[in-house]
């Protein structure tokens, strides 16, 4: 009996959490931004969740000859003008140093979680892109680009392309 309990909750609280928030927002458009022969980003979708969205992105190493190194703490997001912090989003374990050899592209669904019920359109930064001269994607070299900056819609405007 007691199993039976357990199973039912499990599934109440995945059900509450899966309902939380509100419904993605497809980027349909405008959806790239670049740092040209360097790194690409382009976000698929925008999910509000009030005090902070999710984002699911993927980012790839346009430069020809070198790695490079993004770090998390270098990706910075923004709904209108409050600034948030993106965190993996299961407990914070992801990569903290996401390494891309020459090519490679990566796929992420992060969380932005700005502390606020802030309103309007969300925006994601990467501040810093730096080389990676050893290819071993733990070494950072210089710094090759900078605030290579993606703007989205307000993911909460009637207007936005929704997904089920």
């Amino acid at each position: 009996m007691k199993h039976n309990i357990k199973h039912v909750l499990v599934a109440a609280c995945l059900a509450s959490l899966m309902a939380c928030g509100g419904k993605k927002m497809l980027v349909t458009e405008n959806n790239t931004a670049k740092a040209a022969g360097v790194l690409g980003l382009s976000v698929a979708w925008v999910k509000p969740k009030g005090n902070k969205f999710d984002v699911h992105f993927s980012i790839t190493n346009e430069n020809e000859s070198k790695s490079i190194i993004v770090y998390l703490h270098d990706i910075i997001c923004y709904r209108g003008t409050t600034m948030g912090e993106m965190k993996h989003k299961f407990f914070g374990a992801g990569e903290k140093v996401i390494d891309l050899k020459i090519g490679q592209t990566k796929k992420f669904t992060l969380g932005c979680n700005h502390g606020a019920d802030a309103k309007g359109p969300v925006r994601i930064v990467i501040a810093k892109v730096y080389d990676n001269p050893t290819h071993d994607g733990k070494v950072p070299g210089k710094v090759i680009a900078t605030d290579i900056e993606w703007k989205g819609a307000d993911p909460s405007a009637e207007t936005a392309p929704k997904a089920e």
